[in-house]
């Protein structure tokens, strides 16, 4: 086995003092990119869990109930998704 030493390694670089201008403006750009990426992803679920739920709370309601405010059982995947007929 090779024994390494100092003197088969390459010369250390210097630390850049700032990150993102060491590295261009491109990786700044990408950076904010991949953050509104992000938001854009969380924002997605948070719509997403808030359709489950009222989903849920509709399919819990008895036919009478969801008689009384306009919306079929057949109908409640359209009204979470798409608002009634009466929005448009």
């Amino acid at each position: 086995m090779r024994k390494v030493t100092t003197s088969t390694l390459p010369p250390a670089s210097p630390a850049p003092a700032n990150l993102l201008n060491a590295r261009g403006p491109a990786f700044g750009s990408m950076a904010i990119e991949l953050v509104a990426a992000l938001v854009r992803w969380r924002q997605a679920r948070a719509v997403g869990r808030q359709r489950r739920r009222a989903m849920a709370q509709l399919e819990g309601l008895t036919d009478l109930e969801l008689r009384d405010i306009g919306v079929s059982r057949s109908a409640i995947y359209w009204v979470v998704n798409h608002g009634s007929r009466r929005d448009s």
